[in-house]
């Protein structure tokens, strides 16, 4: 089960008849970068469910995908079984050259490729990006080619379109919007064509897999501050973080990528990539999983 969408039934032991066991998994930090977002009220309040659902009496396993939660969540319910499980990249391969996908974009020779990829949101760092681009010097702006493929949200259509008109108007960047949705079957030839992915995301603490695929594919991955997201671009040289969820700070590590991807190490990423497959996060999800029977 996804522990954060049941944390408040666990929080009032809501039970399940019989003798159910039950194990979770984390999908963002919850304690304690994920507990640092939003009025103290809300924190604090948030922190006490978190803490009420952890001792739920049929509660025996938490996975996360954060490790550096794990010694947080043990401290808090030392007889869970708590473990980290590695977020795997997702299998595939590229199924057509970098050349045909920058043509079927319309980006011509000599500019950089920076994706946006997945869903055009707001959390997700599409405004940013755009109001970003606007702030690039004359020189950087006229040698890329920002690419931004899927659907808008709902709501954010007029507002993201009015935008890439202006940046279209105001700069020498290329900008492409492009509103299908790129199927698996594609997503690892587009993403590998690209020279930079950007992943502007705000307000978030979690994993990304456009960052893990962006590694396996041998991608510089631009992320924001101050998560899971940061931590592995620093660790294992995944590319470079934005200061802050600002346009500067995403306008000054877009410039730096584009001109200089000191912060990308192609062995590094590739190293690490290669520990994330399926096949480890089964083996941690099963190990964990082997329940002692008595009740």
């Amino acid at each position: 089960m996804n522990f954060e969408y049941l944390v408040a039934a666990l929080a009032f032991q809501v039970s399940l008849p019989g003798r159910v066991r039950l194990a979770g998994i984390s999908l963002r930090p919850i304690v304690p970068a994920g507990a640092t977002r939003g009025p103290a009220l809300n924190r604090r309040l948030r922190d006490l469910l978190v803490t009420a659902a952890l001792h739920h009496r049929q509660l025996d396993v938490l996975l996360c995908l954060d490790p550096d939660v794990v010694p947080a969540l043990v401290a808090r319910a030392p007889r869970l079984r708590i473990a980290a499980v590695p977020d795997p990249v997702p299998p595939g391969t590229a199924c057509r050259s970098a050349a045909d996908v920058r043509a079927s974009f319309g980006v011509p020779e000599g500019r950089r490729l920076v994706l946006l990829p997945g869903a055009l949101e707001r959390r997700k760092g599409a405004v940013l990006l755009l109001e970003a681009v606007r702030r690039l010097p004359a020189s950087t702006a006229a040698s890329v080619a920002v690419v931004m493929a899927g659907p808008i949200e709902v709501g954010l259509e007029d507002e993201l379109r009015h935008l890439v008109a202006q940046v279209r108007a105001e700069t020498q960047a290329l900008l492409i919007l492009d509103e299908r949705f790129i199927g698996d079957d594609d997503l690892p030839a587009v993403m590998a064509a690209a020279d930079l992915i950007a992943l502007p995301y705000v307000h978030h603490v979690g994993s990304s897999g456009f960052q893990l695929r962006a590694a396996a594919y041998g991608v510089p991955a631009l992320v924001p501050a101050g998560g899971l997201m940061e931590r592995l671009a620093v660790a294992h040289g995944l590319g470079p973080v934005a200061g802050a969820s600002t346009p500067e700070a995403v306008a000054a590590a877009l410039q730096d990528a584009i001109e200089r991807s000191t912060a990308f190490d192609p062995a590094l990423a590739h190293a690490f990539a290669a520990t994330r497959t399926v096949e480890a996060f089964a083996d941690t999800v099963l190990d964990a999983l082997q329940l002692d029977a008595t009740p």
